[in-house]
């Protein structure tokens, strides 16, 4: 029941981009190249959504990391356009320290769970009350040549401080129509690639989500990989 919970729960978030993606291509006077743009978009989502189920079907849901190099910095501006046309009324915006190269190794499908899973509550937590100074959800992204580090912040409802410290136990939530899934998820897939992850917040304020990922420690997990294989 939980391993069901869990997959419905992750395939809800592509659908969603899929689902927003068709409605813009409805859209009167949308050029060739922004369809274009949109279906690939569609594309990746639907990929994500396949390879879910197939590690349903193949592991019961509990595969391996399929870690590969790519540019943390590129899967994280793919994901500001998608979030930007999947929720109009929400600013988003992204700042960058990058001192190092931004190629790293991790598992590319769950940092797509991560993400999704930490904007959607950043969504939901903004919709529950109309902030003064507009919605506004920021992506601080810092790469040096010894660690990744991703910051999330929103100036949404906040979390109590009672809550804090048990919004990543499984099947914990507020929310009347949530399952307690998400953030645990969160906490699996950052510690799987061997980070931490930190919640920070303050009632009708913000909520600030702070991922970081040592190089060296992934690079170690690839190594075990290669050498498992």
């Amino acid at each position: 029941g939980e391993m069901g919970l869990n997959i419905a729960h992750e395939i809800k978030n592509p659908l969603t981009a899929v689902k927003g993606f068709s409605q813009l291509m409805h859209r009167r006077n949308v050029d060739r190249s922004k369809m274009n743009e949109y279906l690939a978009l569609m594309d990746d989502e639907l990929n994500r959504i396949d390879k879910l189920l197939n590690d349903l079907l193949i592991n019961g849901g509990r595969s391996r990391l399929k870690l590969e190099s790519v540019d943390f910095y590129n899967i994280l501006r793919e994901f500001v356009v998608i979030y930007t046309n999947i929720y109009p009324d929400i600013n988003f915006k992204m700042e960058t320290y990058i001192s190092a190269s931004a190629i790293v190794k991790v598992d590319k499908n769950k940092i797509a769970q991560l993400l999704d899973n930490l904007v959607k509550n950043s969504v939901e937590s903004i919709h529950e009350k109309t902030p003064l100074h507009g919605k506004n959800i920021e992506f601080n992204l810092l790469i040096n040549s010894d660690e990744i580090i991703l910051k999330i912040k929103d100036n949404g409802k906040g979390i109590p401080p009672e809550n804090v410290n048990r919004i990543m136990t499984p099947f914990f939530t507020t929310k009347a129509e949530g399952n307690g899934l998400g953030m645990n998820l969160c906490l699996g897939i950052v510690e799987k690639h061997n980070g931490n992850i930190r919640v920070f917040s303050k009632p009708e304020e913000f909520t600030e989500v702070v991922i970081k990922f040592k190089r060296e420690l992934l690079e170690k997990l690839y190594d075990a990989q290669n050498i498992d294989s």
